[in-house]
């Protein structure tokens, strides 16, 4: 579904003349704004990841009449800043694992009653970096699998 979403915003762009840096304004500002809402609170397996950034990859070259054209720079090189030399893209996994680090720490702040729940319901008795589960909810799974690199970056 969120590749659908995704992909069906830019099929009205495909057939307009559009200059690269016009491409990339759009990803930058446009496109990357719908899957970033979704994966705020929505599990997405990598294989979502890849392939929605293989979309953007396309869009960005562009197609011919034969196919899609040869991308001349690769996707993990495109998003990197643009001090070093890449476009300043993100990549949707990084946005990804940010999102479950800022769930961790609201977790862990309990600044909400979201946090209140997930503490009784998950931690109980225990320390929230003490628990060794591997059920639960896709949220819960999601934030445990970032704790430790979220602890080490609250510290």
């Amino acid at each position: 579904r969120l590749c659908q979403t995704v992909v069906s915003k830019f099929e009205s762009w495909k057939n307009r003349l559009l200059s690269p840096g016009d491409r990339i304004v759009l990803l930058k500002h446009v496109l990357f704004a719908l899957p970033v809402y979704l994966l705020i609170a929505a599990s997405s397996p990598k294989s979502v990841f890849r392939e929605i950034e293989g979309r953007f990859s396309n869009f960005l070259w562009g197609e011919s009449e034969w196919g899609h054209k040869c991308n001349w720079i690769r996707w993990l090189n495109l998003c990197v800043p643009g001090e070093e030399g890449g476009l300043g893209l993100h990549r949707l996994e990084d946005i990804y694992s940010a999102f479950s680090i800022k769930l961790w720490w609201s977790f862990c702040s309990l600044t909400s009653l979201w946090a209140t729940f997930m503490k009784a319901k998950y931690c109980a008795q225990v320390h929230p970096n003490l628990v060794n589960r591997d059920g639960g909810s896709q949220v819960w799974r999601r934030m445990v699998a970032v704790r430790h690199l979220a602890e080490f970056h609250i510290g």
